[in-house]
């Protein structure tokens, strides 16, 4: 079953991925602004809340900083290595 759906639907996801691409980064992009933004907001005033948020923040952080990593890897498998092969 996934022999069948990756045959039918890889030859899709190339046509597009410039677009696919695009609006991933643009997205990633997006997250990246909102997290600058809120990057001094306070947290709640309760210590078990505030540590909970301060926890969250960390976590946020490596998540994007994973998310950009897989993105430009992405980029340079779909993009650069076809053109070095």
């Amino acid at each position: 079953a996934v022999t069948g759906v990756q045959t039918c639907a890889l030859p899709i996801l190339s046509k597009y991925k410039i677009f696919i691409f695009s609006i991933a980064g643009i997205l990633i992009l997006l997250g990246g602004i909102v997290r600058w933004v809120n990057r001094n907001a306070p947290c709640p005033i309760d210590p078990i809340e505030a540590k909970l948020c301060a926890n969250l923040r960390i976590i946020t952080k490596y998540i994007y900083i994973f998310s950009v990593i897989l993105f430009l890897i992405g980029g340079f498998f779909a993009f650069i290595a076809p053109k070095l092969l």
